[in-house]
């Protein structure tokens, strides 16, 4: 594949994952906005949220200890088994597309066993209470573990002298490949420039003077202060705010590459 190829894949599939998310967790809000007059359990969702986390805790250190008795090497710490843990506490949109699947007591879906007389459906008050138990369990666990996710991983799992290095390493040569292409961009502003002012006087552009500015006609929205005021406001507090890890040089090396 061509180096432009690998780029607009790359871009492709970036943005058809974001989207997907996007869609997903857009959903889920408006899943939450009409869930708040049905039937709800505070008992109930704080009970799920103590399974889930002692559930996860017995999972994972259980399985690894005991397969710790077939094999004597040791791969994982207990530092990573603890951010494994952690990270695993995260109940997403699958948990909520399932419990949507659950049947409910006299619709269609609902099918009766003709030996036993029984059904696996639930009134539509326990179904209620499951969709929106399990819409708070998502929301709550993204929210909860999600947002501190970085910070614990650098606390439990720090990166190795090798890593650090790699990663100095990589930054060291972004960072040189910016500042070749600030240096190149002021570069071609001032050559410009220079060539503007040695420019041959009869190589000039004369306005005409149809072409003069109309002292009635109204000033232009990209020299107003409003818009001034609104590009440096958006570049120290919009985009830092919503574009993690803002930088104005990577976004330029972005651009350019």
């Amino acid at each position: 594949m061509s180096p432009q190829g690998k780029t607009c894949a790359t871009l492709t599939v970036s943005f058809l994952g974001t989207a997907a998310e996007a869609a997903v967790y857009s959903y889920i809000g408006i899943a939450l906005y009409s869930l708040i007059a049905t039937w709800w359990s505070f008992a109930f969702i704080s009970s799920q949220i103590l399974i889930i986390v002692a559930g996860r805790c017995i999972a994972v250190f259980f399985v690894f200890y005991a397969g710790r008795l077939c094999c004597r090497k040791k791969t994982i710490n207990f530092n990573e088994l603890c951010f494994i843990t952690y990270a695993g506490q995260i109940r997403g949109a699958i948990a909520f597309a399932l419990v949507l699947k659950i049947p409910i007591a006299g619709e269609p879906g609902c099918v009766i066993n003709p030996t036993t007389g029984n059904n696996s459906c639930v009134s539509e008050e326990n179904y209620e209470v499951l969709v929106s138990t399990t819409l708070i369990l998502v929301v709550v666990t993204t929210l909860l573990f999600g947002t501190f996710m970085g910070q614990v991983g650098k606390r439990l799992v720090p990166p190795t002298e090798e890593q650090a290095e790699e990663y100095n390493k990589q930054v060291r040569s972004t960072s040189v490949i910016i500042a070749q292409e600030l240096s190149r961009r002021g570069a071609s502003m001032v050559n410009e420039s220079h060539y503007d002012l040695i420019q041959h006087p009869n190589e000039e552009q004369q306005p005409d003077s149809d072409e003069e500015d109309d002292p009635n006609e109204p000033a232009s929205w990209a020299k107003s202060r409003l818009y001034r005021w609104f590009s440096l406001w958006d570049e120290q507090t919009l985009r830092p705010f919503f574009i993690r890890k803002y930088s104005k040089a990577k976004m330029i090396f972005e651009d350019e590459y």
